[in-house]
């Protein structure tokens, strides 16, 4: 995007006002473009390695208040972020995990297990445990007769020593004591 080229450009030179105006500019082409936020968000994502100060900042807050507004796009690219991060600039990987903040759940069991299995092809232990802490319960009217494969998939996590902690509250939320219990209660 030119205009994060722009911003990027006016911060170096010192005009605030140049780069604060590009920015906006960015913000308003996306919040714009309804069909294609997706492609949008994850050009932004994929420029933030080669930005810095306040552009690097912009372009995290941005992220951060997708999440926030419940926008779940942007969710597997800022994983792939991370994961590609954990190598190139771990600096950068701490700033990227507060961008993804707490998660709203997957809108399906479909969707959940989707989630699931992006987390098996990150490459990384810290993509992996921000991915486990952000994935969230699955939804409430998820089958429990279709849990089994997937706790047998976090199941193997468990053994990982950074990834125990957050594979332990996954399964947590994966607990359903069922309707029949409700009265009970």
């Amino acid at each position: 995007m030119l205009l994060l080229e722009i911003a990027e450009w006016a911060a170096e030179n010192g005009l605030p006002d140049y780069r604060k105006h590009a920015l906006y500019g960015v913000q308003t082409a996306i919040g714009r473009e309804a069909d294609y936020r997706h492609v949008c968000n994850e050009i932004v994502l994929n420029r933030l390695p080669y930005t810095t100060g306040q552009v690097q900042d912009w372009i995290l807050n941005h992220m951060r208040l997708e999440f926030d507004v419940g926008y779940r796009e942007p969710r597997l690219p800022v994983l792939h972020m991370i994961d590609d991060m954990a190598t190139e600039k771990p600096e950068l990987v701490a700033r990227l995990e507060k961008a993804m903040g707490p998660q709203r759940s997957a809108e399906s069991w479909s969707q959940w297990q989707q989630w699931l299995d992006d987390i098996g092809r990150l490459r990384h232990v810290q993509a992996r445990r921000i991915a486990l802490q952000t994935l969230g319960q699955p939804p409430h009217d998820t089958d429990p007769g279709t849990i089994a494969p997937a706790a047998a998939k976090l199941e193997a996590w468990l053994e990982t020593p950074e990834l125990h902690e957050a594979t332990v509250a996954v399964l947590a939320g994966m607990l359903w004591l069922g309707t029949a219990c409700a009265g009970a209660a």
